[in-house]
């Protein structure tokens, strides 16, 4: 595994932001208690996937590194929504077997991001074609697709199969709509221009794998940097 140190200058790389505002982003996070924490230096402690998932998420929500904490709490912790999945899955998509309904997204995103590190070279190339993170900090709703299936996430948890008996989960169904009307009263402070203007923000495939890789790099034995 990455030290955070050699995480946070490879992710500010990988993701074309400034150093600075990258360090700044992880030192808030840290701050928070939401990195892994320890030594300095040598003895830094690695990184584990669900690090980088929240790095991910902080920066796909905020440019704002102050607000990073509170769009890691908000969007990370997200239930998952309704999955879809074919059913022949493709090769490359039992990098998903693993996921259940009842992960959250950061959840979720940390063991994509473990699976694609392990993954054969010839199922990365299909999923950097077809892996893809959005986040709507307007609404507070978030979406996973690959190859063979997509997952949403949203205050809510899973709703589009009560639409099936709309009578009998009325209840249900009205319980959901107040909370997500809720999740994008709090997702205002995100929304810059206001609720009424959308803003969906995503990355790629091609993204995802290189920070992946950050994690394939270190399981086979390159060089360890210092913290």
């Amino acid at each position: 595994m990455p030290t955070i140190g050699e995480f946070t200058r490879a992710f500010a790389a990988i993701t074309g932001t400034e150093f600075g505002s990258i360090m700044k982003l992880q030192r808030v996070l840290r701050d928070a208690g939401l990195l892994t924490t320890g030594a300095r230096g040598v003895n830094a402690p690695d990184m584990v996937p669900l690090d980088a998932a929240r790095m991910l998420i902080a920066v796909l929500v905020t440019d704002k590194p102050s607000l990073a904490p509170l769009a890691v709490s908000e969007f990370g912790r997200l239930p998952a929504g309704d999955r879809i999945m074919s059913e022949i899955p493709t090769p490359e998509g039992a990098v998903f077997s693993g996921l259940t309904d009842s992960m959250s997204l950061e959840e979720t995103l940390a063991g994509v991001i473990e699976g694609t590190a392990a993954a054969p070279l010839e199922h990365r190339k299909l999923l950097s074609r077809n892996l893809k993170l959005s986040c709507n900090p307007t609404d507070l709703t978030a979406g996973l697709t690959w190859c063979d299936g997509r997952s949403s996430f949203s205050a809510g948890g899973p709703w589009l199969m009560l639409l099936m008996d709309r009578q009998a989960n009325a209840q249900r169904l009205d319980e959901i709509a107040a909370e997500q009307e809720a999740a994008r009263i709090r997702a205002r402070v995100f929304a810059g221009y206001g609720s009424r203007i959308k803003t969906v923000r995503e990355v790629d495939g091609d993204l995802l794998m290189e920070v992946a890789d950050l994690f394939r790099r270190a399981e086979s034995g390159e060089t360890r940097m210092a913290g």
